[in-house]
């Protein structure tokens, strides 16, 4: 389900509580059991019940890097602490595997030996490399199995001697030293002809091995589709008897380690005590009812940095989307859905009409982008990040012809046909990229690579041109969820800012920011300016 979410200024929480307010720095630095790049973390017991381990992860901003950790407990250790009565401190793990990475699923697929005496796992190596790592339960110490040159995507093992596993080969990106004068470039997606340094586009090969007694063989070679290649060993189900493991947590909650039995629960383990310290501002649960829409709650991305807005005194409202994909109504219904919960706050007071700003990632950009090109209700700001598909013209024809790409024709049932003969008029009535002479928003885009910057390019470049008040940060990463610390920093920093600056008019004074302010004061003018003007005389784009 697609998010975005509306923010709107309020008085700050910071005095009435005393506490340090929670900060970017502090969300990045948090413990947590649910990776943000888009899997889920689980507690797993050996298949003989005697250990369970505990995956968590959180962010080293000091170090740049993202740290996953399993954590492995004997069972006996934890139902000896459930049987004790008074105040008992929690058993520390047996052993501690940590590893750092640049970015998410630092550990991943991790999975105990069928003899409980150890665990296998991927280990990221780099943006595309996965290596294979033994963790021995009884030396405490790992061994890679895999060259760290492969991608391995699957595996099975019996020990370290023995174990099967497949890597995916893709065709390295040209070098280029030998780049030709010349470049056929029919047949071949844009991205790979305007950055060669992109790997070739295509299904990977798929290699089999298996290794015995310490020797290496291949099983089959450039496989594609062969289950076997695709998930070599199921994870094993293990023995818990009797004893419970879970993640507890909640709106207001922050994440705790539970241990429990048929009698008992106590906390095994808080991986942020620091948060006692701090202002978390407080969340809940809020419901409107509308013909076209029932919102469903699920958590933001990390885009958003919803939690340090709210200490800020900022509210903010997530909505899912519920609305008929790959329809012309997809955009119509999310601005009528959006318009809906603005118009509800505003009743109840919660909301100044004249300071709303709405934030998006990946394809609610292009709700946004409607939303702000339909001469309705005034957003103040507006942000959209890694916009995948924002209904601009540009992006779906430089994209239409890539084979790694699926949503051509979903983009032409969202806008009303092909974007080409008759159906071309459909892209001019309903793309909000023809539209932008109707934009008086305030309005950051945040592409997350170079292509991405490409894809967003065409938008920002009609803004810019009709000195609208427009943003443009391009951040250096590959990732779609940002799990890296850095860029964690600089997008989640950049919204809170950004949204502080044009509802609050609140400027950091940190000196490091000075020309982002300078830059943005620029832009209020422009703003201004663009205020004393009439609205743009488009046609309104279908269902405004």
């Amino acid at each position: 389900m697609a998010l975005a979410a509306f923010l709107v200024s309020v008085l700050p929480s910071v005095a009435q509580t005393g506490k340090k307010p929670f900060t970017v720095v502090d969300d990045i630095g948090l413990t947590h059991f649910f990776d943000l790049g888009g899997g889920k973390g689980t507690v797993s017991f050996s298949p003989d019940g005697n250990y369970f381990v505990v995956w968590s992860e959180r962010g080293r901003l000091e170090l740049n890097r993202v740290e996953d950790t399993l954590r492995i407990y004997r069972s006996q250790d934890v139902k000896n602490f459930l049987e004790r009565s008074g105040t008992v401190q929690p058993p520390t793990p047996l052993w501690v595997v940590s590893r750092l990475g640049e970015a998410c699923f630092v550990i991943d697929k991790w999975r105990w030996l069928a003899d409980s005496n150890g665990l296998a796992f991927l280990q990221r190596t780099d943006d595309v490399h996965r290596q294979l790592v033994l963790a021995d339960v009884r030396t405490k110490s790992t061994k890679s199995l895999t060259p760290a040159g492969e991608n391995v995507a699957a595996f099975e093992v019996q020990d370290g001697r023995s174990y099967s596993y497949s890597s995916e080969l893709r065709n390295p990106p040209p070098k280029a030293v030998d780049e030709p004068a010349a470049t056929v470039g029919t047949g071949r997606p844009l991205v790979n002809l305007l950055f060669a340094n992109q790997p070739a586009s295509g299904p990977p090969q798929i290699h089999v091995w298996k290794v015995i007694s310490g020797k290496r063989f291949e099983v089959n070679q450039n496989r594609a589709a062969i289950p076997a290649a695709q998930n070599l060993a199921p994870q094993l189900k293990g023995e818990s008897s009797g004893l419970d493991i879970t993640v507890e947590q909640g709106l207001n909650d922050p994440p705790l380690l539970i241990a429990r039995n048929e009698r008992t629960s106590r906390v095994l383990w808080d991986p942020n005590p620091q948060l006692g310290e701090l202002d978390l501002g407080q969340a809940s649960v809020y419901t409107w009812k509308e013909s076209q829409f029932l919102p469903a709650g699920s958590r933001l991305t990390s885009s958003y940095a919803a939690g340090v807005m709210a200490v800020a005194g900022i509210i903010v409202l997530q909505i899912g989307e519920d609305c008929p994909s790959a329809t012309t109504e997809d955009g119509p219904c999310a601005v009528s859905a959006y318009e809906s919960a603005i118009e509800q706050l505003v009743s109840e007071g919660i909301a100044d009409r004249e300071r709303i700003g709405v934030v998006a990632f990946s394809w609610p950009s292009f709700y946004v982008m409607k939303l702000i090109t339909s001469n309705g209700i005034h957003i103040k700001a507006a942000l959209i990040a890694n916009a995948q598909f924002m209904g601009d013209y540009f992006q779906h024809i430089a994209l239409v012809d890539d084979p790694a790409d699926p949503q051509g024709q979903v983009r032409d049932s969202v806008i009303g046909g092909p974007a080409f003969g008759e159906g071309l008029e459909q892209w001019l009535k309903n793309s909000p990229s023809f539209h932008l002479d109707r934009i008086t928003t305030p309005l950051m885009m945040v592409a997350q690579g170079r292509w991405d910057a490409l894809l967003m390019w065409a938008p920002y470049a009609g803004l810019h041109y009709l000195q609208k008040p427009v943003d443009l940060i391009v951040l250096k990463t590959s990732e779609h969820n940002l799990t890296n610390p850095h860029m964690r920093m600089l997008s989640q920093g950049g919204t809170v800012d950004w949204f502080r600056f044009w509802l609050q008019d609140y400027e950091d004074p940190d000196r490091a920011k000075s020309e982002q302010y300078k830059r943005w004061r620029d832009l209020r003018k422009a703003y201004l300016e663009n205020e004393r003007k009439p609205a743009g005389n488009s046609a309104a784009p279908s269902g405004s």
